[in-house]
């Protein structure tokens, strides 16, 4: 009752255009993967808006079981059968004429995605970066209550995304005094 509740108020507050943004922006799709713009790069390379019906299929299809149909680290054989999936359901509903489907389950995909950055050194550009700062970000965020109850839940959290995080840190002046510090034999 008490979710129900909760969707109803929801849908009060936002559209469903807005609701479905909000969960395409957080939603699992394995591998690492939060949020359809995570995933289209994970797995293929590209923007969300760079995706073509099949690839857009696929991960459509992943969301339901990310581990398991992952095509990265799972099953591409269960993805291509939810891809397939997909792309029959969208067909029977007019989203897309039996020509497209067709043309969409022919394409072979390439999974040529890049992992995406996991950690303070990973994202600030290795040990010359900044992941110190990162790392501090990072402890700090763990300590703060208002992120979740638990440390754990505080970290997922973080990974989930969908926050702004706005720090003094200046990459541009950073990488300049990492520049000056080498020249100077630092």
């Amino acid at each position: 009752m008490r979710e129900a509740q909760y969707a109803i108020e929801l849908e009060q507050r936002l559209t469903k255009t807005q609701i479905l943004q909000n969960y395409l922006n957080i939603v699992y799709f394995g591998d690492g993967a939060y949020g359809v713009d995570a995933a289209a790069r994970r797995f293929f390379g590209v923007a969300p808006g760079k995706l073509d019906l099949a690839q857009a299929a696929l991960l459509a299809g992943v969301v339901q079981a990310p581990d398991a149909d992952n095509p990265m680290t799972g099953s591409r054989a269960a993805a291509r059968t939810r891809q397939l999936y997909v792309l029959a359901a969208m067909a029977k509903s007019g989203a897309i004429t039996p020509a497209q489907q067709a043309a969409a389950t022919a394409e072979r995909l390439s999974f040529r995605g890049v992992a995406t950055a996991n950690g303070c050194t990973e994202a600030s550009g290795g040990a010359a970066g900044w992941g110190f700062y990162c790392d501090y970000l990072r402890r700090w965020w763990d300590e703060q209550p208002a992120f979740g109850a638990t440390v754990a839940a505080r970290d997922l959290a973080l990974r989930r995304g969908g926050y702004r995080v706005v720090t003094a840190l200046d990459p541009r002046v950073q990488a300049e005094a990492a520049r000056a510090s080498v020249a100077f034999g630092g």
